[in-house]
């Protein structure tokens, strides 16, 4: 018997054209070739969302799923030309196709990643806001590479395939309490049903709500413009009080959703992507090359190694101005830097996985 449940939402297959008065060219696979309203055109089934994860019999609280594209069905996203900033992923003359995933529509809590490791690598539990659970509050100063560690672990609980092969694990500060993973080698697998990381494009789809309408597609931030109702930043996360300048995580889903239904992609800790950190646009980073070429068609995109050791991280975090949260921002880290390393608190983790 399975211990995870995701209840299958049929949810959302989209096309999407310019912001140029033409109907879109590319349809969503399998349905049919009509006239959609401009931009944006979707088929949308009843949708529900999933019970969570149950490891021995446990539910874990806010780690519901929610399908961005159903099984056996792709997006596809054409340019992206007078629609988004150029540092956006969807770019000018370069169509994406993303294949079906389900994302959790929390970011993991604090409960869930110490019940799989053992232990949070920060969780600032003196400082938990009036009212608020300190055990849903999102797990922080995790690193890229605990993160992946992660969700192998928990893909074992749950009895699914982990995604990751990982090897040659080397440790900083061995046996000691800041001991943190220096580096590993890792390889991953798309096709198999573990957790994992999102990629950016996914990541992205999703925060702007997988295009449910036009404005869903291009608000600021994931679910709005107002990045106080969506997003904990640096504006707010203290709670609005002169007496109180504590920046800090709070428990998560509290903010208002996006169209999807999904928490906290703005704000409150900033997620680690499957990419590295590097130039979306093939005429940069030196003379590397990019796995997502500057125009053309190209399927599931990651981001392949750049000049530097840097993931990528999106959404910005309770301790940075709203405009690290926003939908095209990217940021970079090393895969080591964690709160055990150097006292960084800002980076999380939100699952999707493709079953």
């Amino acid at each position: 018997m399975k211990r995870f449940c995701i209840s299958g939402i049929a949810l959302l297959f989209f096309i999407f054209s310019g912001c140029r008065n033409e109907h879109p060219k590319n349809v969503i696979e399998g349905t049919a070739n009509v006239d959609w309203p401009v931009f944006i055109a979707a088929v949308t089934n009843e949708s529900t969302k999933s019970v969570g994860i149950i490891i021995d019999g446990r539910k874990f609280a806010k780690t519901e799923f929610v399908t961005v594209i159903s099984k056996g069905r792709q997006a596809l996203i054409p340019d992206g030309k007078n629609c988004m900033p150029i540092d956006d992923l969807f770019l000018e003359n370069r169509q994406i196709t993303l294949n079906h995933f389900d994302m959790c529509r929390f970011e993991v809590t604090q409960e869930l990643y110490e019940v799989v490791m053992g232990k949070v690598p920060f969780a600032d539990s003196e400082n938990c806001y009036a009212g608020e659970k300190q055990k849903l509050r999102p797990v922080a100063g995790v690193s890229w590479n605990e993160a992946v560690v992660f969700c192998n672990k928990l893909s074992e609980l749950c009895r699914f395939e982990p995604v990751y092969e990982i090897s040659n694990i080397k440790y900083a500060n061995k046996g000691k309490q800041n001991e943190y993973i220096s580096s590993m080698t890792v390889t991953w697998n798309f096709d198999r049903n573990g957790f994992r990381l999102p990629t950016e494009a996914e990541w992205e789809f999703a925060s702007r709500g997988a295009g449910c309408t036009a404005a869903d597609w291009s608000y600021r931030y994931s679910g709005g413009d107002n990045s106080k109702k969506v997003a904990w930043t640096s504006m707010n996360s203290s709670g609005y009080s002169d007496d109180d300048e504590t920046l800090r995580t709070h428990e998560v889903g509290l903010k208002k959703a996006n169209a999807l239904g999904i928490y906290d992609m703005s704000g409150n800790v900033a997620e680690w992507c499957m990419d590295w950190y590097r130039s979306i646009t093939e005429d940069n980073d030196f003379s590397h090359s990019n796995a997502v070429k500057d125009s053309g068609e190209t399927t599931d995109p990651c981001l392949l190694k750049g000049k530097y050791d840097n993931h990528s991280l999106r959404g910005g975090a309770y301790n940075q101005a709203p405009g690290y949260s926003s939908n095209w921002q990217r940021l970079g880290n090393a895969s080591y830097v964690c709160y055990a390393m150097d006292g960084s608190s800002a980076q999380g983790i939100r699952l999707v996985r493709r079953p």
